[in-house]
């Protein structure tokens, strides 16, 4: 039986696959289908990392005294993925605002 979070990388592949292919329909949703899919992959990541620091209590979990070791093997790679959706949602998001500038009377994002 496959575990929960899996199965969330398997729901996450499928929205990603498609989101891809509302884009390349030109869909109107496809901004917001990326937004959403980047949440989810984000929080993922950082219920993910937290679940194996000494934060939750299972930082023994992590098995390494090697500072360079945890750095490259956990911090790094979590951080990619905890980073890039940030990013990605960071560029999304003038894109759901832009309409809501317009109608109070402010100036339009570039």
């Amino acid at each position: 039986m496959l575990s929960f979070p899996c199965r969330q990388n398997y729901v996450e592949v499928l929205l990603s696959i498609f989101t891809i292919i509302l884009h390349h329909k030109s869909s109107r949703h496809t901004r917001l289908m990326a937004y959403n899919v980047n949440i989810m992959t984000m929080w993922k990541t950082v219920t993910y990392f937290l679940m194996f620091t000494d934060i939750c209590g299972a930082g023994h979990w992590i098995g390494t005294d090697s500072s360079l070791t945890l750095t490259l093997l956990f911090y790094f790679p979590n951080g990619v993925w905890i980073g890039v959706p940030l990013l990605a949602m960071y560029h999304l998001w003038p894109s759901f605002t832009q309409g809501q500038n317009e109608k109070q009377g402010g100036k339009k994002d570039k």
